[in-house]
């Protein structure tokens, strides 16, 4: 910090307060931290919303997916419970 006095008798009251000023500014210690940005933050917070989302809808998948398969085994695909599961996926028949 740089100090600027007037050497002046009239300025004495401004030259002084500067002084006091600089010295209290003389001890504060400053620790920088850094700090993650706002749109970083957003894209982490989205990166693992979508991979959650992911996770989840590959579960319900292979749910599914054995559902078809066990219902298929049992009765074949004219019985009620193949097209609900069948249903489940998304299929039109």
């Amino acid at each position: 910090m740089i100090a600027a006095i007037n050497p002046s008798a009239k300025a004495y009251h401004d030259s002084h307060n500067t002084l006091k000023y600089a010295n209290r500014a003389k001890a504060i210690a400053v620790q920088p931290k850094a700090k993650a940005q706002l749109s970083d933050i957003l894209r982490e917070v989205t990166r693992k919303e979508k991979q959650a989302q992911k996770q989840k809808t590959e579960q319900q998948q292979q749910k599914a997916s054995k559902s078809v398969k066990t219902t298929i085994s049992k009765g074949g695909a004219k019985g009620a419970k193949a097209n609900v599961s069948l249903s489940l996926l998304g299929c039109v028949y």
